[in-house]
């Protein structure tokens, strides 16, 4: 393979003959060709090319490489185009930070809120009640108006919407299936090898046998709603089960699964009438105090 040739030298023949048979005339009416050469990249550069030819030869140099490099002449539309979509990229980029930027700030916000009216819970309330009934209620947050322009929050990030099942581990499937049938009164949705499945209504509670489980919950736990709270505790003390220390209602399982028991009525979740109705349940209904932080949310 033939070297480069360097600034000033002749071009190779076969380079001439291409140039040649492009533009139809030499490159220099004297016979001698040099060598346009504006770096490893190829770009045209007038400061470049002035340095090796005279003045007067300039234009011409110019106009022939523009004719090797972009017969069809499309390069500048197509570096404008380019430089459009790089910019239309740019401003997305830029977008997409500032929303991030906010979410941020955001959840922050909540965070700090939560933390400052900790201390306001009601001191009869029951701990596993405060999700926002014995707390000020945190300033609505109207999640599809977060951003200008009224671009939908609910485009960036989905929404959660509730919980439809929850599953214990057991050791023993028809023993934990007795110890739960000796406190509340349910029916079984259906049963697979190792697993049953508690009806509630729209939703579940799975039991599934595993004859290794993990140590027992200490603070991990979940909220199971009742109709009648303190019928569920006089159960409890009849079995014997487990029942930890607190101003509310939480037991431990014989499997270790802990659990904390809330009333219907005294918090904010909420079944449509049709669902208590199926579940004979008519009649269950909300203190004033669920309605009223239920009405501050929009949600009643």
């Amino acid at each position: 393979m033939q070297d480069r040739p360097r600034h000033g030298e002749p071009l190779h023949h076969a380079a001439r003959e291409i140039a040649d048979g492009l533009v139809g005339t030499p490159l220099h009416p004297d016979g001698r060709d040099h060598l346009l050469d504006a770096g490893a990249t190829g770009a045209m550069e007038r400061g470049v090319v002035a340095e090796i030819l005279p003045p007067a030869q300039l234009p011409v140099e110019e106009g022939l490489v523009t004719q090797v490099a972009d017969p069809s002449g499309h390069l500048p539309a197509l570096a404008g185009e380019v430089g459009a979509e790089d910019a239309r990229a740019a401003a997305v980029r830029a977008q997409k930070a500032r929303e991030h930027a906010q979410q941020r700030r955001l959840a922050g916000s909540v965070r700090a809120q939560h933390r400052e009216r900790g201390a306001a819970r009601d001191a009869d309330g029951d701990a596993g009640e405060c999700e926002a009934l014995a707390v000020t209620a945190l300033e609505t947050v109207e999640l599809d108006r977060r951003f200008h322009g009224g671009e939908a929050y609910a485009a960036l990030v989905p929404r959660l919407v509730g919980i439809n099942h929850l599953v214990l581990e057991v050791t023993d499937l028809e023993a934990a299936l007795d110890f739960y049938a000796s406190v509340f009164d349910f029916e079984l949705r259906g049963r697979v090898r190792g697993m049953a499945f508690i009806d509630m209504g729209d939703q579940f509670l799975v039991l599934a046998e595993d004859r290794n489980p993990g140590p027992p919950d200490r603070e991990r736990h979940f909220g199971l709603v009742v109709d009648d709270r303190d019928a569920v505790r006089r159960r409890l003390e009849e079995v014997g089960a487990e029942l930890l220390p607190g101003r509310g209602l939480d037991f431990r399982d014989p499997w270790g699964n802990r659990v904390q028991v809330v009333e219907y009525g005294q918090i904010q979740f909420s079944k449509t009438e049709s669902v208590l109705r199926g579940m004979g349940l008519e009649g269950l209904e909300k203190s004033e105090r669920a309605l009223a932080e239920l009405r501050d949310k929009g949600l009643s």
